[in-house]
């Protein structure tokens, strides 16, 4: 009763102060706030009670070709020469030689299709160059001379890569496509060879 009382005394001092009926309806103390009142006190964040947003579905972003398989052959030597030649057949103290090198690193697919090109970014029967340049040297004791050979070497590799499907989600999957193609590897070997006298 005593509630009922309150709230009409609080209806008609509203009405008199010229304030809408509807605002007293609250009686727990707590005022009712426009919508961007309170969009600027939280921001627009909603906190627990936001709606649950749609998952969207998955969908390919791309495709790629990974290696899946990989076999190397033996290096073979295929021939060799002397490159140069240092002496100390007539010395009578202990010297050092040098000799500054090039291994003259290429490769070159022999064969693929569109998995390999696309998967090692290569043309298929261009020659790539790796070369690495580096200094061989050591000392020659009297009596002795060092000859420098250069062999050349191949090796051979044959690669197969597989198509994957690339998620927006993250994973990977197989397309069922397949590539195959054949590695050539060239480069020169260098030995030093120690040998007494002439």
């Amino acid at each position: 009763m005593r509630r009922i009382l309150k709230g009409a005394l609080l209806t008609a001092m509203l009405a008199l102060l010229g304030i809408p009926a509807t605002a007293a309806t609250r009686t727990d103390g707590l005022t009712l706030i426009g919508a961007d009142e309170l969009n600027s006190v939280t921001a627009g964040i909603c906190g627990s009670k936001c709606p649950k947003e749609e998952e969207e579905d998955a969908y390919v972003v791309g495709y790629e070709w990974l290696t899946t398989r990989r076999v190397d052959s033996a290096a073979e030597q295929l021939n060799y020469s002397i490159y140069t030649e240092f002496s100390n057949v007539y010395g009578t103290k202990t010297i050092n030689y040098s000799a500054t090198v090039n291994d003259q690193c290429r490769h070159v697919w022999l064969s693929g299709g569109i998995g390999i090109s696309t998967g090692f970014s290569v043309s298929i029967g261009r020659t790539y160059r790796c070369d690495q340049v580096s200094t061989i040297s050591g000392s020659i004791a009297p009596g002795y001379r060092v000859k420098l050979y250069r062999g050349e070497m191949r090796q051979v590799s044959t690669i197969t890569v597989s198509e994957y499907e690339v998620w927006s989600d993250g994973r990977s999957e197989k397309t069922g496509a397949t590539d195959t193609g054949r590695l050539e590897h060239r480069w020169y070997r260098f030995t030093p060879v120690t040998a007494k006298g002439n």
